[in-house]
């Protein structure tokens, strides 16, 4: 696998959590700090769909629109792998590219 070097500047979000993974919203996070409890990265775990539309840098110097796909799997430890499917107006299609990462989550949930 391969790091992913992104450069979408667009707004990038979780459209969906699969698996029984669940993204905490602002609700559950003051649930959380009232009860006393910590967040960390076993926090967030589990499968996710993310959407991606914008625009990227592309060859010679052009800018490019880009639209894709992402099922990233978080592993509660701080890492996660993805594959994504991405397509580029200029550069096409890149299918199943897989890549990986580290995440953090601090105590206050953010």
């Amino acid at each position: 696998m391969r790091r992913a070097h992104w450069a979408v500047a667009a707004a990038v979000t979780v459209a969906v959590g699969i698996g029984g993974a669940r993204v905490m919203g602002a609700d559950d996070q003051d649930d959380e700090r009232r009860r006393g409890k910590r967040c960390s990265e076993a926090t967030v775990r589990g499968d996710y769909g993310i959407q991606i539309q914008g625009t990227r840098p592309a060859p010679g110097g052009l800018t490019e629109s880009v639209i894709g796909i992402v099922f990233r799997t978080y592993d509660g430890h701080g890492n996660f792998e993805q594959v994504s499917n991405l397509k580029g107006s200029i550069t096409g299609t890149n299918p199943d590219s897989q890549s990986f990462g580290t995440y953090e989550v601090n105590p206050d949930c953010t």
